[in-house]
């Protein structure tokens, strides 16, 4: 989905960003959701450091992106639940470090690209003819 969409593609890149955040934000949520639900039922994680909690909140990343059979990366050779393939691998991994850091910096990032977004229809359609607007 990412990587894939290139210049000739005739697919906009705003788009496929609002797409990529928009997909790390649920998964995000749903990783610090099964963190959270791990962590209250084993009782030792009160005592934690933030370092094992960081480690564990990864692995849960990397299980809940597994378990979607999203591939949020756009890696080239990916196989749904291809537990065999290795751009699987690549593809889980990666997205799980980025989930694992917390939905706030996606949901952030989520504002930033719709505030692109519409800055840019802004502009188009003020350098438009009056009367003439570009469809939402």
């Amino acid at each position: 989905m990412f990587i894939q969409a290139g210049s000739n593609s005739g697919i906009d890149p705003s788009t496929v960003l609002t797409s990529f955040v928009t997909t790390m934000v649920g998964l995000s949520v749903a990783t610090e959701r099964v963190t959270q639900m791990i962590k209250q039922w084993i009782a030792k994680w009160v005592t934690a450091s933030p370092w094992a909690i960081h480690c564990f909140s990864f692995l849960v990343g990397i299980g809940v992106v597994m378990l979607s059979g999203q591939d949020p990366i756009g890696i080239q050779g990916f196989t749904k639940y291809g537990f065999a393939c290795w751009q699987s691998w690549v593809s889980w991994i990666l997205s799980g470090l980025l989930v694992s850091g917390g939905s706030a910096f996606w949901n952030h990032a989520l504002d930033l690209v719709q505030a692109a977004k519409v800055q840019k229809e802004t502009a188009v359609n003020a350098a438009l003819p009056a009367g003439q607007k570009i469809p939402a």
